[in-house]
Formats: structure tokens, C-alpha cells, sequence
């Protein structure tokens, strides 16, 4: 079997022979790693390390980066943008205009979100945070019943943020959750006000 590395990814081995029914794994240099193909195990999916389960004959394996784009609070939410030199404004901007596999790298400094712009990752989309505790994403004009993040796909993913809610005693107790996740990971994350007040509580799992 072979793998087809792009993007600049290094891979070793390149390629192996399988007899048949064997489990192989790949490693990947160079820069952040998906990879895709056959008896792919899903959890190493955005692994540095890809494993393969019961192969049994010849295929392609194939490894490349993800889309990555960059979210500041200065930032401008308009085609062209999304580098770190020029960042876009809102985190679900740049999921509604990137691809997945997509890593939207989150800057330092309180985000605010209007109902509007309440992400949903209904991909293979990474929310990185800069660091927890200074990436804080604020939603002061709520709606409820919605969630400051909907997360929909086993490879979804919100790291290294903090989520402020305003009180619900300022809004009729009309809040929602932190994060309403169907399916998805979050890790490393913070809540402020979340589910205070009468509102939901900081995680819907479904």
C-alpha cells in the first residue's frame, strides 16, 4: 500500500507491502496531519500517527494539512482575509468560508457574539483557543434555547476557550447553553454565568 502526502507532510513509511488482514500505521512530519483511507481507525484520524486496521490489499492511503484560518477581534469578516496577518472577526465566518478540515485559531480577547453568529461545527472543524483563560467568547444578546456552540460530528472540537454568558437574570431567565453537542469534543474550556440564573447549564449532550 501507498501513501499520498501533500502540503508538505513528510510520511515514513512511504509505502509497505500487506499480505492481507494486517493492521499497518503511518507517521506524518511537517505540520498538523489528517489523514484519510481505507480501515482508517477514526481516532487517529488528526493524528500525528495514522492506524489501519485489517488490510487486506492493495490501496492508497492518503495525509494532508488542514485548512487553517485565524479569527481576532480586530479582525474583518470579508473574502480574501482569514491569515494571521489579516484576520477575519467571527468565528462563524470563517467556518462558513473555509473547507473542512478546518483549525480556526481563536486570538486573545473577548469575542462577542450575537445571536447571528452563533457557530455551529457540523464538521471535521477544530475551535483552538490561544489560551483559555484570555480567549473568551461572550454572548451578550442571547436567544433562547440556543447554544453558544452546536457541535455536530464526532471530529468537532472546541479547545482552549472561555464561554461568558450574560446573566440570565437580566435576560428573563432566556438562556441557553454553553454548548449543545450531539456529537463532538470539548477540552480545556471555562464557563462564566453559564446556566445561572435560570438558564440551561453549560452542556446539552443529545
Amino acid at each position: 500500500m501507498t501513501v499520498v502526502a501533500t502540503g508538505g507532510l513528510d510520511v515514513s513509511p512511504s509505502y509497505m507491502w500487506v499480505n492481507g488482514g494486517e493492521d499497518v500505521s503511518f507517521t506524518a512530519t511537517g505540520g498538523e496531519a489528517v489523514w484519510d483511507g481505507p480501515g482508517l481507525d477514526p481516532k487517529t484520524r488528526r493524528s500525528p500517527t495514522c492506524k489501519l486496521k485489517n488490510i487486506t490489499g492493495p490501496t492508497t492511503v492518503k495525509v494532508f494539512p488542514p485548512n487553517i484560518v485565524y479569527v481576532a477581534t480586530n479582525g474583518v469578516d470579508e473574502a480574501g482575509r482569514g491569515t494571521a496577518a489579516a484576520p477575519y472577526k467571527t468565528i462563524k465566518y470563517a467556518i462558513n468560508n473555509t473547507a473542512a478540515p478546518l483549525d480556526v485559531m481563536v486570538g486573545d480577547g473577548t469575542h462577542t457574539v450575537a445571536p447571528a453568529d452563533l457557530p455551529s461545527l457540523a464538521g471535521d472543524i477544530r475551535v483552538i483557543g490561544e489560551s483559555r483563560d484570555e480567549t473568551i467568547v461572550y454572548a451578550s444578546q442571547y436567544q433562547a434555547g440556543k447554544a453558544v456552540f452546536t457541535l455536530n460530528d464526532p471530529y468537532a472540537v472546541v479547545v482552549n476557550v472561555t464561554v461568558k454568558i450574560l446573566a440570565a437574570a437580566y435576560m428573563g431567565s432566556n438562556v441557553g447553553a454553553a454548548f449543545d453537542i450531539t456529537s463532538g469534543t470539548v477540552t480545556n474550556v471555562l464557563c462564566t454565568a453559564c446556566g445561572s440564573a435560570g438558564g440551561t447549564g453549560v452542556v446539552n449532550l443529545r
